[in-house]
């Protein structure tokens, strides 16, 4: 329940979507508006609040967030967390997933079972691509909710991620501002700060006082609408 002494904010009201297999959604709006706090909160990373979310059960679900969670111990557990002791994936298989994000560099100057501190010596770019690594080694993920997890790759290296999250997953869901991404989701969530004397447009949702417009449609009707974000 909402704590009295946190000031709450609506995010969004009367928000109903479903994703189906294939289809992929990105989250946009302009900065602050509450885009990664509703992707955390999809994600069950924020308790307090109200709401109701339906979704895959916890195990199909992984959230992948900005900086990626990095810690001193060997370069294979930094590639099979958050199951480090229970995991029965194969060397073999850690390596080829390496080389699916272009990491396999990273075989030919550390071993696997190497215990270094991976967050200072790799990039941020490295560590997003490591966190796409952890996907692909975790069979039972179906859902990837990305928030900003791509901001440090360069643009080859962004489509390489999301076209092996596609053929991977059943679905994604993204928070990011770069207009690339548009090209790898099927649907948009376009998130606007409600003002006083708002009226509803052709592409926004009525809010109630407090709550952000919000408009759920096909990319290819977003792209249409060529907002300015």
């Amino acid at each position: 329940p909402p704590r009295p002494e946190v000031l709450q904010q609506t995010l969004c009201q009367q928000l109903s979507m479903e994703l189906r297999a294939g289809q992929s959604l990105l989250i946009v709006g302009e900065s602050g508006i509450g885009k990664s706090s509703l992707l955390r909160a999809i994600a069950g990373l924020w308790s307090d609040g109200s709401g109701n979310i339906r979704m895959l059960a916890r195990q199909g679900v992984f959230f992948m967030p900005q900086r990626p969670y990095m810690f001193l111990g060997s370069l294979r557990d930094q590639l099979l967390y958050p199951h480090v002791r229970d995991s029965i994936v194969s060397d073999k298989e850690i390596e080829e997933a390496l080389r699916q994000v272009n990491l396999g560099d990273l075989l030919e100057q550390h071993n696997l079972s190497d215990t270094k501190e991976w967050a200072s010596l790799l990039s941020l770019g490295q560590q997003q691509r490591i966190n796409f690594a952890r996907v692909l080694l975790r069979p039972s993920v179906q859902l990837a909710l990305i928030d900003e997890g791509t901001s440090a790759c360069d643009a080859a290296n962004e489509a390489q991620l999301y076209g092996l999250l596609k053929q991977r997953l059943r679905s994604f869901v993204s928070v990011g501002h770069r207009a690339a991404l548009q090209q790898f989701h099927s649907h948009v969530l376009w998130l606007q700060r409600a003002q006083a004397g708002d009226s509803t447009t052709p592409y926004s949702s009525g809010a109630p006082s407090g709550a952000n417009h919000f408009s759920l449609m096909s990319m290819a009707d977003f792209l249409q609408a060529k907002p300015s974000l």
